[in-house]
């Protein structure tokens, strides 16, 4: 007959039986969650020979089927369109460029608000998206969106700021439709978002 160690485990069973496994038999535990009925009638060890378990399960006519996980499905982050970032930190301006350039997107770069709009000409009719600091000096953010908005009045508009959403709605809440982005964003948190600005 086995004893317990310090190594080794309890498991209390229905009816109060207590079954002792030794440690290298710890995958058998999973056994206890079955339910009422589960009993272990014997256990063998022999020192360099092995050790044997006889198990006794109950009979059922009806199998309860697992609970599978639900796998969401994968959220479509890449594209072709055209972004233009207007960011004035260019460490952050170059992070964003490589995600969006990696996601499919082509991306075209401004340090100010001022230099968004002459690329906005630069590339008339090519950019579906503006994607702005909400503080940059010179010209903000929300001014910049309000000028773009007002050339190209169907151009989608995502701000990004290390203030928290709360704290933008006070300043951005006035701008119809806007979105925000939280800094520091991650890769696929970025690139997600951009995919469901373009979509809507």
């Amino acid at each position: 007959a086995l004893r317990p160690t310090l190594e080794d485990f309890v498991v209390e069973m229905p009816r109060g039986a207590q079954v002792i496994y030794p440690k290298d038999l710890a995958p058998m535990c999973m056994l206890a969650d079955i339910g009422p009925g589960v009993r272990v009638l014997e256990i063998h060890s022999t020192v360099g020979v092995g050790t044997s378990v006889h198990i006794t399960l109950p009979s059922t006519r009806h199998m309860t089927p697992v609970n599978q996980p639900v796998i969401a499905a994968p959220v479509e982050t890449r594209g072709k369109e055209t972004i233009l970032i207007a960011e004035d930190e260019a460490a952050i301006r170059r992070v964003a460029t490589r995600v969006l350039q990696r996601a499919g997107y082509t991306v075209v770069q401004a340090a100010s608000g001022e230099e968004a709009l002459e690329q906005l000409t630069a590339h008339a009719g090519e950019i579906s998206m503006l994607m702005t600091d909400m503080v940059m000096p010179g010209m903000t953010g929300l001014e910049l969106a309000h000028e773009v908005r007002r050339r190209y009045p169907t151009l989608k508009v995502l701000f990004a700021s290390g203030y928290s959403r709360d704290a933008a709605d006070n300043s951005f809440s006035e701008f119809d439709g806007w979105n925000f982005i939280a800094k520091p964003y991650g890769v696929q948190e970025l690139a997600a978002e951009v995919r469901r600005i373009l979509d809507s």
